[in-house]
């Protein structure tokens, strides 16, 4: 075997030829590799669900609502935002929303289910679809003649789409419970309805920016100035 001389040095020279910033960047990209290859794996985050009330007082007695919040179909058809509702059997639906986040439309399949009942007074369904799961507590209480609907939303996005799922939630949460409420009213007449709207804050009077305020010294200089100028003895 023939031992060529400096042959261990090639590598060395090559990495001497590169720039310094491209030897800086290699060397610390075998670092992370170390760091890397050392750390244990990490365990996946799990937040809190987010979640919203809301109460409503129909013109109803619970038998009667019962009747409708037992039905799948006419249930979903009142939720706003949900376009399409395909019953599959008495307690599961597939449900097609659609919610708008700026310009581009978000459509979102759900595959909805009652798992738990006691009627007439509590029903519980979950909804869930790739990146989002939502549970659904609903209770009626009979109030005189009328019936107090008490209703519980929670949702947790998963996956990429979790903090967009959050986001829209609670900004939107309390306007949909709003349009909720509109629909019991059509179809039932609510006499009240207890449901927090978020209302926009008036704009604040702002004040000139930093480019008017420099014009209108300018032009009060320049006043000052013509006026000197036109003084006699000045």
């Amino acid at each position: 075997m023939v031992r060529l001389p400096h042959a261990r040095r090639r590598a060395l020279h090559v990495r001497r030829l590169l720039p310094s910033g491209r030897r800086r960047a290699r060397r610390r990209r075998s670092q992370r590799r170390r760091r890397d290859r050392r750390r244990p794996p990490a365990e996946p985050v799990v937040g809190l669900m987010p979640e919203r009330e809301t109460r409503f007082v129909v013109d109803a007695s619970p038998a009667e609502v019962w009747t409708f919040v037992r039905d799948v179909h006419a249930l979903c058809s009142c939720i706003p935002g949900v376009e399409k509702v395909t019953l599959l059997d008495e307690r599961t639906a597939d449900l097609t929303v659609k919610e708008k986040v700026g310009v581009v439309p978000l459509i979102v399949q759900l595959r909805a289910r009652i798992d738990a009942e006691d009627p007439p007074h509590r029903l519980h369904a979950v909804a869930t679809a790739d990146h989002l799961t939502m549970e659904i507590d609903v209770g009626l209480k009979p109030d005189g003649p009328r019936t107090e609907l008490l209703g519980l939303i929670r949702v947790k996005g998963e996956g990429p789409l979790r903090p967009v799922v959050n986001s829209l939630f609670d900004k939107r949460a309390d306007e949909r419970a709003a349009q909720f409420a509109e629909q019991l009213e059509q179809r039932f007449g609510a006499v009240g309805a207890e449901v927090v709207v978020e209302t926009t804050p008036e704009e604040p009077v702002q004040e000139p920016g930093w480019l008017a305020r420099v014009g209108a010294w300018l032009r009060r200089l320049r006043q000052r100035l013509q006026a000197r100028s036109a003084s006699p003895g000045k």
